[in-house]
This record gives structure tokens, C-alpha cells and sequence, in this order.
């Protein structure tokens, strides 16, 4: 399954964030980092950090390469560093997945095939 089906497909719930991926999984708002802050997600020098480690210290602004910035990359910083100022994560909780395209958050192989035709 392609990772743009996927990220459609489910939704993740924070915990810990120590398993799910700070650009690639749909735990803002129910959509990815990437999908929030593309340009931002370009010039990010490191696009595999978990949340958990994306968060600590704000090392997600380290990761940015600001030499590259134009203002369409400040006001997408800006509303991507709005958005995670109210996350708080979970000691001793994972995180969790639930699957959009069963009435109850079960993924199973038949629901990614129907999704996909």
C-alpha cells in the first residue's frame, strides 16, 4: 500500500511517540507534518526523528536548514510550531493506530484492497 493510502487510512492517537513518525504519520490533527508544512518537511535535514524525539527539546527546529528560507517557509514554520505547542505526550503509553476504513478501527487486508480499487 502506498504511504499517501496509509496516512489516509489511519488515524494515530499519541501516547509516548516513541512509535510514531513526526512527518510521515497522521497524528496532527489527523494529518501528517508533511501534509501541514511541506516546505518545511523539504528542508528538514532529518525526516525519520518519532515524535517523541522530534519533540524533546524541539529538535525538529535543529533539523530545519533556515538558510533556505523564503517567506512561505517562515509562515508554514510558524503554523507548524503553533500547532505542537499544545502536544503533550503520554509517559508509559503507547500510541496507537486505528484504520479509517472499518466501522471499528480494525484494519484488515480486504478494506486496503477495496480502498485501493
Amino acid at each position: 500500500m502506498d504511504r499517501s493510502l496509509f496516512c489516509a487510512a489511519t488515524r494515530v492517537t499519541l501516547g509516548d511517540g516513541h512509535k510514531t513518525s513526526f512527518w510521515h504519520s497522521s497524528w496532527l490533527d489527523a494529518r501528517t507534518s508533511k501534509l501541514v508544512a511541506p516546505l518545511i518537511h523539504e528542508v528538514s535535514e532529518r525526516k525519520n526523528r518519532t515524535v517523541h524525539d522530534a519533540l524533546a527539546n524541539n529538535r525538529w527546529i535543529a533539523d530545519v536548514a533556515v538558510s533556505t528560507f523564503t517567506v512561505k517557509h517562515m509562515s508554514l514554520f510558524i503554523t507548524l510550531w503553533g500547532m505542537l505547542q499544545d502536544i503533550a505526550l503520554l509517559p508509559r503509553t503507547m500510541d496507537a493506530i486505528s484504520w479509517n476504513l472499518t466501522a471499528d478501527g480494525v484494519y484488515f487486508a480486504g478494506s486496503a484492497y477495496k480502498a485501493q480499487f
